[in-house]
């Protein structure tokens, strides 16, 4: 599991699995399998699982996961 801050969280999100994507990104699946879901302003929700649209499709670089929804890149720290 990967615990997820991000400096306007007051709390850790838990994610419970990585899912590999064709195109080489991945999408973040929540403990009851629904996808993380980064929004334009960067508010995040879920998705049912197996959606990986734009939203939902993130970059892995180290411990650092990059949304780039519609070009605003958001950062995450992954612990």
């Amino acid at each position: 599991m990967i615990a997820l801050t991000a400096q306007f969280l007051n709390k850790g999100i838990l994610i419970g699995k990585v899912n590999n994507q064709a195109n080489g990104q991945v999408t973040l699946e929540f403990p009851d399998g629904t996808v993380m879901s980064c929004q334009p302003n960067g508010t995040l929700q879920s998705r049912p699982n197996g959606t990986a649209g734009a939203y939902e499709l993130c970059n892995i670089n180290g411990n650092v996961i990059v949304y780039n929804p519609i070009g605003t890149p958001y950062f995450f720290g992954a612990c």
